[in-house]
């Protein structure tokens, strides 16, 4: 059973967007911090497919953006390098919000009213 997870928060850096295997799908790698009511700060380790927001992440954020999250918690497995085992929880995107505004690219006209032949 999947636990369900929705948070709101700040990119704790830039993703990264990388192959995930033969399958030709990609996955961003990125974190997110959310301040909590009292001010304390939790940190997530994220990943996102690129059909479930990853391709958007990568292309469209970047440090600092706020996002909206929703997703799943899966625990990953691994021995170091020393042979212990390790474990993390990490953040299996679902689906993803952009809740900063995107950049005005100044390069690209804007029209305004007195363009509008009408």
């Amino acid at each position: 059973m999947s636990q369900q997870w929705h948070g709101i928060g700040r990119l704790t850096r830039d993703s990264t967007y990388e192959d995930a295997g033969e399958s030709g799908k990609k996955v961003a790698k990125f974190g997110l911090a959310i301040n909590d009511y009292k001010d304390k700060v939790s940190f997530f380790d994220c990943k996102a497919w690129d059909t479930q927001g990853g391709e958007v992440i990568h292309k469209y954020t970047k440090k600092g953006d706020r996002v909206s999250l929703y997703g799943i918690f899966s625990q990953e497995r691994w021995d170091d390098k020393e042979g212990n085992k390790r474990s993390k929880h990490v953040v299996i995107v679902k689906s993803v919000e952009l809740l900063e505004p995107k950049p005005v690219d100044e390069s690209v006209p804007v029209a305004t009213t007195a363009d509008i032949p009408f």
